[in-house]
């Protein structure tokens, strides 16, 4: 099974076996595909008893590991007897063993080549939601980016680490990898992130809290003050 998608949810109650599904999950034979509803996550949120539970972080990070394999074309391997995140083996596994808040359904195939317009058409089936502003923002994110390296990148490329990744395996002291558009050292830290503002609030709020994450990390380990 090449391609396939699996229903994120959450269980707010395992005794009952309730859930609420929270998005779509589905990788096209390349690359994963996503969908959080923003409905969803409200509702989910009015169900849990722990008030205090970051329903969006934890959607997040599962994001997070799926946008890693697409952009850096590696598979995570969270269990290491386990298939990648790009088999449906995974997804089968975790339908079954998942008992927790976060759940998965089994994957179910797909036989079909899978562009946006077909995921878009799933999605609606699925969640009765349209993603078009989804594709919509992917296109302007990629324009920002252009002028991003047009009007920045290229005019400080020659004097510090531009379009630099940090990665956990270099950096222990951050869980996550973050890309910046430009880093340096010059008697302090300097460095620029561009954000699209295009982008859903889980997103914008996922790349916020990781750059304030990184900046205290980098400060602290390099006891230098951040411009």
């Amino acid at each position: 099974m090449k391609s396939f998608y699996s229903i994120l949810k959450l269980s707010p109650n395992i005794a009952t076996q309730d859930s609420v599904a929270l998005g779509l999950i589905l990788f096209d034979g390349q690359k994963f595909r996503y969908y959080i509803s923003d409905n969803k996550l409200k509702l989910a949120k009015k169900l849990t008893d722990d008030q205090t539970l970051n329903l969006k972080f934890m959607v997040n990070q599962i994001i997070e590991n799926l946008s890693n394999v697409n952009s850096d074309k590696e598979e995570e391997k969270l269990f290491y007897k386990f298939d990648s995140l790009s088999n449906s083996s995974f997804f089968d596994y975790l339908s079954k063993y998942s008992n927790g808040l976060i759940q998965f359904s089994k994957p179910n195939a797909l036989f079909e080549k899978i562009d946006d317009s077909s995921f878009e058409k799933l999605v609606y089936f699925l969640f009765k939601e349209s993603v078009t502003e989804t594709f919509t923002e992917i296109v302007d994110f990629d324009v920002s980016k252009q002028i991003v390296r047009q009007k920045l990148i290229s005019k400080v490329e020659n004097k510090v680490h531009t379009e630099y990744k940090f990665r956990q395996k270099t950096f222990p002291s951050i869980y996550f990898s973050y890309e910046m558009d430009c880093v340096g050292l010059n008697g302090s830290l300097i460095g620029a992130k561009s954000l699209s503002f295009t982008k859903s609030p889980q997103v914008i709020d996922k790349d916020i809290s990781h750059y304030f994450t990184l900046i205290s990390s980098l400060s602290s380990q390099f006891n230098k003050s951040w411009l």
